[in-house]
């Protein structure tokens, strides 16, 4: 989850002396924001594993070497990336120049566009003919080491504790995008508000 009732009574004070027989009703709460956020901006942002099928004959570039993952795809894994071309083996990879390697995966761990940039020529033509799997997005707040902008996990904590103040909020509803534009969104501080709006560009 991008936040948890321990994240949030520590970021609230007035949640501090909260009894801890009402951290269940809280954890809702939190949950609630968590899926509520993504859905609201229109994109993913905990952690998942995909794979994808890029066409070949898309690469751009002066030798048409670079192919480019989905832009709402944030904090890709170099890690978890295998990419093969044309059914054959996984190639090789790089996170900088290395011309050793097949492919210089440029962007990876970031916010920013990532580019698989092919090292010795261009990507062959065809469609689908790139499989590329791969990681993104961030690991919660119940990870070992969680992963989640401190930005993020504010904007999920300010919904949160709206949706726990609210006496309309039935723990087991689900939020809808019209039911938080109309209840909770207006209620937002600045930077809540622009960390939601940036979410949002990126969906778009």
């Amino acid at each position: 989850m991008l936040t948890d009732a321990a994240t949030i009574k520590s970021w609230a004070d007035e949640l501090s002396t909260l009894a801890p027989e009402r951290d269940v009703e809280l954890d809702r709460c939190a949950s609630a924001a968590s899926a509520l956020i993504p859905r609201v901006a229109g994109i993913t942002l905990e952690t998942m594993t995909v794979t994808v099928r890029l066409n070949g004959s898309d690469a751009v570039g002066p030798s048409g070497n670079i192919l480019e993952l989905d832009h709402t795809h944030r904090n890709v894994r170099f890690s978890g990336m295998t990419i093969t071309e044309n059914g054959g083996a996984a190639l090789t990879k790089t996170a900088t120049y290395d011309a050793t390697k097949a492919v210089s995966v440029e962007g990876s761990d970031s916010d920013n566009f990532v580019r698989l940039a092919r090292q010795n020529g261009a990507w062959s033509a065809g469609r689908g003919n790139i499989s590329v799997a791969y990681t993104f997005g961030y690991d919660g707040v119940e990870a070992a080491v969680p992963t989640v902008p401190a930005d993020v996990v504010q904007l999920a904590n300010e919904i949160a504790l709206l949706i726990f103040r609210s006496k309309a909020w039935i723990g087991a509803a689900v939020i809808t995008k019209e039911g938080f534009s109309k209840s909770y969104e207006k209620n937002l501080t600045p930077l809540a508000k622009m960390t939601l709006e940036r979410l949002k560009a990126w969906g778009r």
